[in-house]
């Protein structure tokens, strides 16, 4: 696949997986429990100190639980538009995004770009998906855009900014004929829709996607009709668990499940 995004971490043992897990773990748990109120208040209440957790092990056993509801009831019990998760200065973020709000409302989230190339998680995955120097990619994103751009531009490849809009898909269309793309990023289920409502009214549809090897579809599962449709049209669609601040597993090109990116994030 190429050696720019690839670490030998890829294919590490189960063991090898865990110990850096650990240290990553322990290496930043008290700090980012300091700083971020809504968790530390959490952690307190829960009679749970970071130092009580000195292992992978003690952190699944003993962390307490934090969902989206909890972002949400401390944003708006606390005024702080970032749910109490923040845990840098605000003068150090220079991109906000948001969710898309499929369980409820959109959560905002933040970022951090410091240098090139130090964004690799994702870069990661759609390499592997076959996006090089000099290609062109759709970028359909709704709510992180601005990131994306500087990821794009990272990698060298020239991105074709299209809104996640169903009024813009007819210049997807175009864009898709005139300029081949290699990748889409991402697809959802309102767009497949207002593309079929497009081919109803007798707008070609199908004869866009032929230069496309990868079309991402993330945010929600893809239902099986919707699947379908897709595959009717030819589509190479491989989708990512989530979107926003937790998109951290794709399907690969062997189609054999969802590959967590196990050096950034801890599934349990």
């Amino acid at each position: 696949m190429g050696s720019r995004y690839y670490d030998d971490f890829e294919t590490a043992s189960r063991a090898e997986i865990e110990k850096l897990q650990e240290q990553k773990l322990l290496e930043q748990l008290t700090r980012v429990v300091d700083r971020q109120p809504l968790l530390r208040d959490i952690w307190q209440k829960a009679g749970v100190a970071p130092t009580d957790i000195r292992s992978l092990a003690d952190f699944k056993a003993r962390a307490p639980f934090m969902d989206k509801d909890m972002i949400r009831a401390w944003r708006d019990e606390h005024g702080d538009p970032f749910g109490g998760i923040l845990a840098c200065d605000a003068s150090d973020v220079n991109h906000i995004g948001s969710s898309s709000g499929t369980t409820g409302d959109p959560t905002l989230f933040a970022y951090r770009w410091h240098v090139p190339g130090s964004w690799i998680f994702h870069p990661r995955q759609l390499w592997e998906l076959g996006l090089r120097p000099g290609d062109h990619a759709v970028d359909l994103t709704i709510n992180t855009r601005a990131i994306g751009f500087e990821m794009y531009v990272d990698m060298g490849v020239i991105p074709l900014l299209v809104d996640h809009d169903p009024s813009d898909l007819r210049r997807l269309l175009d864009l898709s004929r005139r300029y081949k793309p290699k990748l889409l990023f991402m697809l959802s289920s309102p767009m497949i829709i207002a593309l079929e409502q497009l081919e109803r009214e007798g707008v070609p549809v199908a004869d866009a996607w032929a230069s496309y090897e990868a079309i991402v579809f993330g945010g929600e599962p893809l239902s099986p009709r919707l699947r379908g449709v897709c595959e009717r049209w030819g589509m190479k669609i491989f989708q990512m668990t989530s979107l926003g601040d937790s998109g951290t597993a794709f399907e690969c090109r062997e189609r054999s499940g969802f590959h967590a990116f196990e050096d950034f994030a801890l599934v349990e």
